[in-house]
């Protein structure tokens, strides 16, 4: 605690950020004792309570740092936006439960109006903090006892949200420089393209406008923002961003996670086990931040049955839990699980503990491509087609889309190789797979060498007549490279024959079916004549 006061005893909002800690610091050490002042005893159901309540303070206070961070990185120009299209039900909803278990709430005085609903396209985390500043600055100004109503409107190609609340009538209040107000402002008109308006009438009512563009926010950049701060997540041109999925049932910890680690990765989310179990599947995340406790599917069962699952066996998952018991965490490791992270959530701890797991996947994913690559031809190899051959049947299965396999064998090949040498044949078996590789555009498909000269691609979610055309563009394509062949019975340069099949997953067949039904084919090509696409 020390330590975090005074890393931001230099930052803005310093009175404000100590101000709460203190408060939630008190509440913490009543919460650690029972009344009387005396320990909790092991096994009570009020140390049971007490923890309860420590542990939701402790959340409380890392959500503090967590806007005070927001705050201060949206000045320095730090903040990477990443719109998307929203429901204002689910912001509103979101911010009532951000309070549910404050004072105020308590007391019935946020009046948060949910209905009625309507999409639109911004930042959904920096527009709920900015809410979340907004209703605390209203806290701050209004009288004790007097509600507090939240809600939004519609109006045209914009979206108004609006924070009400009555105070004393011939008091005015400094609305022009409340540092409270501060906050709103620079996230409102910086970073999420709006204008924020305070207002207080001569009656006394008091209102905030919160007014925002439908379409993407643009943030104006701040006056010292380098080139590089604008994409914090890079560390080049060519770098790429790593996917993570947060599993928590609590809105409040994915935010959390979310505002911690999506300047450098990108972060899906997911409210409950089967959630987490289809994202992963269709998304195949770098990294999974799962939650232990969870209603239905709970963060043991979800990592018993990723690590079941061939496409998604390989993800690393990091629990996150309250629990901190040697057994709960001998039982994650045993599940499966890479590693073990304890509630309340540290940034530092986080943001270093998947930064570390990331690189380690990223070096046993390089080791493991050189394992599955062809040493001559350099496309994949037939071990790496065997295993997304059932991958993709996995997942063509799920989705009930087909599957389509193309096997292609260069026309007289053993006569090419012995009457140009092994060398030259070498060279045409490279060019044959690059021709190959190069036909294929999308990123699901994998073009492999399945065995001496004979090559395979796996085409997912492709019919029959789909497959038939990449077929064509490889048969083209091998023909286009021009390779002379004087030992051929059916060209002057080097052709070869191929044989499609299409299967849809969960019919009466297996992928070892749908391989051999396209090697069927393949042999029927070359028994019409070679040079040509059966199937």
């Amino acid at each position: 605690m020390r330590r975090l006061v005074e890393l931001c005893a230099e930052q803005p909002l310093t009175r404000e950020l100590l101000a709460t800690m203190a408060d939630l610091s008190v509440s913490l050490d009543q919460a650690s004792e029972m009344p009387g002042g005396s320990p909790l005893s092991p096994d009570t159901p009020t140390r049971r309570q007490s923890a309860s309540r420590i542990l939701d303070f402790s959340q409380r206070l890392t959500l503090e740092v967590f806007m005070h961070r927001l705050v201060r990185h949206a000045e320095e120009g730090l903040l990477q936006l990443e719109p998307r299209t929203v429901v204002s039900a689910e912001v509103l909803d979101e911010i009532r439960f951000a309070f549910l278990h404050h004072e105020i709430s308590r007391e019935n005085r946020l009046d948060i109006r949910i209905e009625p609903s309507h999409p639109f396209f911004t930042d959904p985390i920096l527009l709920t903090s900015t809410l979340i500043f907004m209703i605390k600055a209203g806290i701050h100004l209004a009288p004790p006892k007097e509600p507090i109503r939240l809600w939004m409107e519609r109006g045209g190609a914009y979206r108004h949200f609006y924070l009400q609340f009555n105070h004393a009538a011939g008091m005015p209040l400094n609305l022009g420089n409340d540092p409270k107000l501060y906050p709103i402002r620079l996230l409102t008109e910086r970073c999420l393209g709006g204008k924020f308006i305070a207002h207080q009438r001569p009656t006394g009512l008091v209102s905030f406008t919160i007014t925002l563009p439908d379409a993407s926010p643009v943030p104006r950049e701040a006056p010292h923002a380098t080139s590089q701060q604008a994409q914090p997540g890079k560390s080049g041109p060519d770098s790429e961003r790593s996917t993570i999925l947060a599993a928590d049932d609590s809105k409040t910890i994915r935010q959390l996670i979310r505002g911690i680690l999506a300047k450098d990765y990108d972060i899906l989310m997911a409210g409950d086990g089967m959630e987490a179990l289809e994202i992963a599947r269709e998304a195949k995340p770098d990294l999974i931040l799962l939650d232990v406790i969870m209603p239905g599917m709970n963060g043991f069962a979800v990592c018993k049955a990723l690590k079941a699952d061939p496409l998604t066996a390989d993800i690393p998952v990091l629990f996150l839990t309250a629990l901190s018991g040697d057994t709960d965490e001998a039982m994650a490791l045993a599940g499966g699980a890479s590693d073990f992270i304890i509630k309340p959530i540290s940034p530092p701890v986080l943001a270093a503990r998947v930064k570390n797991h990331l690189e380690l996947k990223r070096n046993r994913d390089i080791l493991r491509a050189l394992t599955l690559l062809d040493g001559l031809t350099g496309i994949a190899n037939r071990r790496r087609f065997d295993e997304q051959l059932h991958q993709e049947w996995l997942r063509c299965g799920r989705r009930a889309k087909p599957l389509s396999v193309i096997l292609g064998d260069v026309d007289f090949f053993k006569c090419y190789n012995d009457g140009y040498g092994h060398v030259q044949g070498d060279d045409c078996l490279r060019r044959v797979a690059k021709a190959m590789a190069e036909s294929l555009h999308r990123p699901g498909d994998l073009a492999a060498r399945y065995g001496g000269e004979e090559f395979v691609c796996i085409l997912p979610e492709t019919d029959q007549e789909g497959a038939r055309a990449v077929a064509e563009t490889v048969h083209q394509a091998v023909a286009a490279l021009g390779l002379p062949h004087e030992f051929s019975e059916v060209a002057d340069h080097v052709t070869i024959s191929l044989g499609v099949a299409t299967a849809w997953p969960g019919e009466c067949v297996t992928p070892e079916d749908l391989t051999r039904h396209a090697d069927q084919n393949m042999y029927e090509a070359k028994r019409q004549g070679r040079n040509r696409v059966v199937g």
